[in-house]
Parts: structure tokens; sequence; C-alpha cells
């Protein structure tokens, strides 16, 4: 079974981001923690959906400055998704993109 066939079928959203910034792959699920029809979040930038004041270079660098935090996404409705992201499944220095999974934490706060 391909790759992607794999990670579209995981119940854990899952994101692909390069460099740049744009957005690789995102499963299902991923676009459903965020209210976006899949080609919506395929024409997206990552700095449009992650919530952070860090300033790196690179959205790969960005990610992996937040294994394993919790994390700030933006809703298509406008509201914050805050969600636990995992370290990058792709680690090696030259690798050209990221590939993070995440647990949504958003209702669990709410009720606190």
């Amino acid at each position: 079974m391909p790759a992607l066939a794999v990670l579209e079928r995981l119940p854990e959203p899952v994101l692909a981001v390069d460099h740049e910034g744009t957005i690789l792959f995102a499963n299902g699920a991923f676009c459903d923690m965020l209210g976006h029809a899949p080609d919506e979040l395929l024409a997206m930038r990552f700095e449009k959906i992650f919530c952070s004041p860090d300033t790196l270079h690179s959205a790969v660098a960005l990610v992996h400055a937040h294994p394993d935090r919790l994390v700030k996404l933006a809703h298509k409705d406008g509201h914050p998704v805050w969600a636990r992201m995992s370290k990058s499944a792709i680690r090696r220095r030259d690798d050209t993109f990221a590939l993070v999974t995440f647990h949504d934490h958003t209702e669990e706060l709410w009720h606190r």
C-alpha cells in the first residue's frame, strides 16, 4: 500500500510541510480538525494555520522547534485549536520537509 494511502487512513491528524511553508500533505483528520476541505488546506501556507510568535526562517525549523508541545492552530472559523504536535517522523538534517501528527486538546482545555 502506498505511504500516502496509509497516512490518509490514520485517525490522527497528519501534516507534511516544506521549508517554504507549503503544505505538502494533510490527511482528512487534520482537515476536519481545522474545518477546511483538503483542497483549501493544500492551497494555504503553513504560517496561516500555525500561530507562533517564533520568527524562524523555515517552516520545518519551526516544526522542529516545537516537538511534543502544545501548539496553537487557527480553525477556519477563527477560533484557536490547541493540539500537541509530535516530533517530525522525518528527522535528517538534509530533509526538505517535516511530517508530524497532532492530538487535539481544545475541548479538554475548554472544560478546565
